[in-house]
């Protein structure tokens, strides 16, 4: 199985603050992995780093062995849509439709269709997208995703702003999509990703990642600098290793 993402050294700065820190990754292709961490830990500027939205200080990122410049419409990015503007008059077609601007083809109504499809809300094409419930927009913003064909699906919170039942059939969908397509998401839920995804790593600044589904104390400690216990709660023992409580 080919790597699709390498990142080499990467730092980031914002100014005087240090966003990463020699963050080092390789993702095969078709890989489901979930990043976890605190707040203000830099989940976010990495995934911005790998659309090519923010540049990194020093170091290199490589999708599918080419440069980031070299590889448009390869990256499909779902953001977080918690400060999505409800009052704004745009059809769910048309914020899918958002999505071929990198890749317009004569077959773009074709692949638009087939997202919709894919995220199972071709029937609300023509709604006003601020009429639709949270996981319904989820589910748009997917789809926008989507049509730009990526090889990679990246995706900042994806149920943040949803109830646990919709989450879960995001993270549904998600696994199907898996099936064709490389998945990163960020999360601040470890119980719900840890289910779903195949791989986890943990960053604060800095990326700790050991290519497996293991969450280690050392890893979740240096991550979230407190004790595990009060991280570990709830988290199913699968994926943490053996415990007194186990």
């Amino acid at each position: 199985m080919s790597c699709i993402i390498e990142l080499e050294n990467v730092y980031v700065h914002y100014g005087k603050t240090l966003a990463l820190e020699d963050v080092n990754l390789k993702i095969n292709q078709k890989e489901f992995l979930g990043i976890i961490g605190p707040n203000g830990g830099g989940k976010t500027t990495l995934l911005k780093v790998l659309t090519g939205l923010i540049k990194p200080n020093r170091g290199s990122v490589k999708i599918c062995g080419k440069n980031l410049s070299d590889t448009k419409g390869f990256i499909g990015y779902v953001p977080q849509f918690n400060s999505f503007d409800n009052t704004y008059p745009i059809s769910v077609n048309d914020v899918v439709r958002m999505g071929r601007l990198t890749k317009k083809s004569n077959n773009d109504l074709e692949i638009i269709n087939a997202a919709l499809n894919t995220v199972e809300i071709y029937n609300l094409r023509k709604e006003q997208i601020g009429n639709l419930s949270g996981g319904q927009k989820q589910r748009v913003l997917i789809a926008r995703a989507l049509a730009s064909e990526p090889k990679v699906l990246l995706l900042d919170e994806p149920t943040a702003s949803i109830d646990t039942k919709t989450g879960t059939s995001v993270y549904e969908l998600l696994n199907k999509l898996n099936e064709t397509a490389t998945i990163i998401l960020v999360s601040h839920d470890i119980g719900a990703i840890s289910k779903y995804v195949k791989k986890i790593a943990c960053l604060n600044k800095k990326l700790l990642y050991h290519d497996s589904k293991e969450i280690t104390k050392e890893m979740l400690e240096s991550a979230y600098q407190c004790p595990v216990d009060l991280i570990a709660h709830g988290v199913p023992h699968r994926v943490l290793e053996h415990h007194h409580n186990h």
